[in-house]
């Protein structure tokens, strides 16, 4: 008896898409912390996916905002152009490729 291929309900389901630009920079020490409040505050909602697209220079400072980001259910999604000067309307852009909602909202 033939199956019908499985629907992923969770990417159907997701009507907003809300995308964060970060930089981790360690010339700017004071946004990690704060990007931490901030995905402590966020409180998820059915139908929304919070997405942090991190365009760090470098990948070892990324530990504590992965953390922050799996115990507020924010999915961390890393630019694949770490190490290249940072543009935040790339880092916009590619946060909308991987987005899944059928709207989007910038979070900037």
């Amino acid at each position: 008896m033939p199956t019908s291929p499985q629907v992923d309900t969770l990417a159907t389901d997701i009507t907003l898409s809300v995308i964060i630009p970060f930089h981790n920079d360690k010339e700017l020490p004071h946004l990690s912390p704060r990007l931490e409040d901030l995905c402590k505050t966020i409180e998820l909602q059915e139908g929304v996916e919070f997405i942090l697209v991190d365009a760090s220079p470098e990948a070892s400072r990324a530990a504590a905002v992965i953390r922050a980001c799996a115990i507020s259910g924010v999915r961390y999604v890393p630019n694949p152009r770490q190490g290249s000067l940072f543009s935040i309307g790339e880092a916009r852009n590619f946060g909308a490729r991987c987005a899944r909602g059928r709207s989007l909202a910038f979070l900037d």
